[in-house]
């Protein structure tokens, strides 16, 4: 149970496994330096593709890939405006966790 309190020495009992397995997917979209600053730039508020690539320096392709993938395991998601695809945090945990392993000193 998440947030309650254990015993010493008591061990935690293992979550749902369908749980368990899409934390694990979100931390392997995670494990990128790119998908990491995307995470972190979404972090401050909503981007678009083009202004992803301005920032990062990083081809357009190549932002396109990295936003599929973090895309596809639920971590962003993205509202298509005219012509211009704009991108924002759909899971802030992933967030909190980036910011939690990047600040860690």
């Amino acid at each position: 149970m998440a947030g309650s309190k254990r015993a010493a020495g008591e061990r935690r009992q293992p979550d749902d496994p369908e749980r368990t397995e899409r934390a694990a997917e979100v931390l392997r979209a995670l494990a990128h330096p790119v998908r990491v600053e995307i995470v972190r730039l979404l972090g401050e508020g909503e981007l678009c593709v083009k202004r992803i690539e301005e920032i990062l320096g990083v081809p357009q392709p190549s932002v396109s890939q990295h936003l599929a993938r973090l895309k596809y395991a639920g971590v962003i998601e993205s509202e298509r405006r005219g012509h211009l695809v704009c991108y924002r945090l759909r899971n802030t945990g992933a967030a909190d966790a980036v910011d939690a392993v990047v600040n860690e000193e």
